[in-house]
């Protein structure tokens, strides 16, 4: 962990990744403008909380996964004691649970790695001025994307708007079983697998199978 002092005028910012190579490129990249600061780094969860108490900066970005405290739980607990500190995330492959998580914190800016370094900059600035950024591959799988100046936990990814059936059905269409195989799994007619195949699809705006079982292997419903 480490701290560094910040201009007044800049917009201070405490980066958390346990990645070094995350950690120092971004740093670098932020710190060639010359409105933005970084206060300092935090390898993980726990020391992004004790860092954030401690340095109080304007934004805070995580990476979505790291060691230790879960990074929406560290999110959480700074909420709490921050409550004007804009949270962001930072994502090699958003999955939709994640998402939720980060809307459950009211997240003001969710960044994958697919997006250009100036995306995240002007995310950054953005975001100190009370706006929010969602990368596109965030925002086309958030249900109703419309907001205002702030991302509240009603907003859902597409994954959470399936019921405990659909997911169960998803499933096993991902694993490639065919409909009156999963109606006898389930106990249920092949109808009615029908009935949830079609509304899980649309539900996620998936209509191919193919497509359907990549996005389960992502969310992690499949292993591989």
């Amino acid at each position: 962990m480490s701290d560094s002092n910040s201009s007044e005028a800049s917009i201070s910012i405490l980066l958390a990744s346990s990645e070094t190579f995350v950690r120092e490129s971004v740093q670098s990249l932020l710190e060639k403008e010359s409105d933005l600061t970084v206060s300092g780094t935090a390898e993980d969860g726990t020391e992004a909380v004790a860092a954030a108490k401690r340095l109080r900066p304007e934004v805070i970005l995580l990476s979505d996964e790291m060691p230790g405290l879960n990074p929406f739980e560290a999110a959480e607990r700074i909420r709490k004691t921050l409550p004007r500190t804009r949270l962001c995330f930072l994502s090699r492959i958003p999955r939709d649970h994640a998402i939720d998580c980060a809307l459950a914190v009211e997240a003001a800016c969710y960044f994958t790695t697919a997006d250009t370094p100036e995306s995240l900059v002007n995310a950054i600035r953005k975001v100190a001025q009370g706006e929010t950024y969602f990368s596109p591959d965030v925002e086309e799988r958030i249900v109703n994307p419309k907001r205002a100046n702030a991302i509240h936990g009603v907003k859902q990814s597409r994954m959470a708007t399936l019921t405990a059936r659909e997911v169960q059905v998803l499933r096993y269409l991902a694993e490639g079983l065919p409909r009156k195989e999963i109606s006898k799994v389930l106990g249920i007619s092949a109808k009615t697998v029908a009935r949830h195949t079609a509304n899980l699809m649309t539900k996620l705006e998936i209509h191919d199978r193919v497509v359907l079982a990549r996005f389960a292997i992502r969310e992690g419903l499949v292993d591989v």
